[in-house]
């Protein structure tokens, strides 16, 4: 086995936003405004906890943005366990990260008692929610 170098790492912190695919966004709760990320060549590693308190102007689908954009690839998008709390009136059982390739941001998804994918959106999300998040994906750079 060659011995190889690693010339690209990178650790910090970065500060999110969460925002409705169509409009508007959730407000950020002060204290959790930013969440950590490890880069290790292309493979990114977001941890933290998110959440929202006061106002909520979104309309559409949860997106919440992250540091680097995902590469393209069938293999490339992710996804990851994001356990939620106070979600509203319509509480998703099982929520997760949900990442598509070339975008800089994932979706909240659910997965119905039938068996279909869920994008959650304003109406599943009042306005003060929280959850945790572990996601590993690719990006090009």
């Amino acid at each position: 086995i060659a011995s190889e170098t690693l010339d690209d790492y990178e650790e910090g912190t970065y500060t999110h936003t969460i925002t409705g695919d169509t409009s508007g966004s959730w407000t950020v709760r002060t204290g959790y405004t930013t969440l950590a990320y490890v880069k290790i060549g292309k493979m990114v590693t977001v941890t933290g906890q998110v959440e929202t308190s006061g106002t909520k102007t979104a309309s559409g689908q949860v997106k919440i943005s992250l540091p680097f954009t995902c590469s393209s690839g069938s293999q490339h998008g992710a996804s990851a366990a994001f356990p939620l709390r106070g979600p509203g009136s319509s509480n998703p059982s099982t929520v997760f990260a949900f990442l598509s390739n070339n975008q800089n941001y994932f979706y909240l998804a659910a997965i119905a008692d039938n068996g279909d994918l869920t994008l959650l959106d304003d109406s599943h999300l009042d306005s003060a929610w929280e959850g945790k998040l572990s996601l590993t994906y690719f990006t090009n750079a």
